[in-house]
């Protein structure tokens, strides 16, 4: 059992906010395919996933920080990692500097909206941006996880014909992390957002 490689967000209940609609989200002028360059960043210790995920995406901000730092600001914590009220918090207080702001989404398990969240903020505003994740339900992870943890990766490429999403996931203990092309409606299944919670921090400007 991996315990407490996580951002335990079902343990947090939080009344979901009344942001746009994905129907809302322009994602006009974004190419059909895309992949950024990213930090390369995997997570130094078990329960940093979300100090590390948020180092990657605060990279593409141009906003250089390292995951201890994040992870001191964020309360990472045993045994439980990192709420997402902590790690939105923080992120917030970097990204404000450059006219981002994060917000939790809580439609990141309907295809068609994760679809429009993606592409708007890899495609559009060219952005990493974490996505909040049960490890069992991630195909690389497939008869290694017990329980049911939960996990931060980030959404960094796209591609619209096939429909997959290229993710980075920080943890690497089982050597399996990095770089995956997933397909988008697995990725839907195993966002957070399944159970209620948010599955993605999404970013806008302005």
């Amino acid at each position: 059992m991996v315990s407490g490689t996580v951002l335990t967000t079902a343990l947090v209940v939080l009344p979901p906010p009344a942001p746009a609609e994905a129907k809302g989200i322009s994602v006009t002028g974004s190419p059909a395919r895309l992949t950024l360059k990213i930090k390369k960043v995997y997570q130094s210790r078990p329960l940093w996933c979300a100090p590390a995920g948020a180092s990657i995406s605060l990279a593409r901000l141009g906003i250089s920080v390292n995951q201890k730092t994040l992870a001191k600001k964020m309360k990472t914590r045993s045994p439980y990692g990192t709420y997402d009220y902590d790690a939105i918090r923080v992120l917030n207080s970097y990204a404000g500097q450059k006219g981002y702001q994060f917000t939790l989404a809580y439609d990141a398990n309907k295809p068609g909206r994760l679809a429009k969240r993606v592409v708007h903020n890899v495609g559009v505003l060219r952005k990493a941006v974490p996505l909040q994740v049960y490890m069992k339900r991630l195909p690389w992870y497939k008869g290694l996880i017990d329980g049911n943890p939960g996990h931060l990766i980030i959404a960094y490429g796209y591609d619209k014909k096939a429909k997959t999403v290229t993710v980075w996931d920080p943890y690497n203990y089982y050597f399996n992390g990095g770089s995956h092309v997933i397909p988008l409606k697995r990725l839907a299944k195993a966002t957070q957002s399944t159970d209620g919670a948010a599955g993605m921090f999404y970013l806008t400007k302005g």
